[in-house]
């Protein structure tokens, strides 16, 4: 049994375990063999990682229980892509997907996402860059606004100095 369908499990704690235990494999995989940085099995994993980050919810085929999303296990996906990765992570289809994550629910999950953005944005800015300007004024717009939710504009203060740092090329 292949550690991707283990992702699906009704466990959060294996579900996690299997996020890490996947991209650490793959890139341990890619350091060894160069030929796997465009192999369809690398991008396949790949894609059911960032599916993981986006949304982990699903259904277990053996009890037919379904279970929420978990912010951990998805923040863990994100977290888990390294640098190897990036080549892969920077072409258009992925970022994308990277890209809806920017408007997550989660503090934790738009956080990780900028972060791993400017560290991709080298690699292909002429796509990065536009999202990322429209974010930094959504940011501006939203620490400036008189807004009830002082949360709220704290955590876009925080996240607005996230993208200062990562895009130093954008400000």
């Amino acid at each position: 049994q292949s550690i991707v369908d283990f992702l699906d499990h009704e466990s959060s704690v294996i579900r996690k375990k299997a996020v890490t235990t996947c991209a650490r494999l793959l890139q341990k995989n890619m350091e060894v063999n160069y030929n796997l940085y465009n192999s369809q099995t690398t991008i396949l994993v790949i894609k059911r990682l960032l599916n993981v980050a986006i949304i982990d919810e699903g259904e277990s085929f053996s009890s037919h229980t379904r279970w929420p999303p978990d912010a951990t296990i998805r923040t863990a996906a994100l977290q888990s892509f390294a640098n190897q990765f990036d080549d892969i992570l920077s072409q258009p289809y992925f970022l994308k997907q990277l890209f809806m994550l920017l408007y997550d629910n989660e503090f934790e999950i738009r956080e990780t996402t900028i972060e791993l953005l400017g560290r991709l944005s080298p690699k292909n800015p002429g796509c990065i860059h536009p999202t990322a300007r429209v974010l930094l004024l959504e940011l501006v717009r939203q620490v400036l606004s008189p807004v009830e939710d002082i949360h709220k504009r704290e955590n876009s203060a925080k996240l607005l100095g996230i993208l200062i740092r990562k895009y130093t090329k954008l400000v």
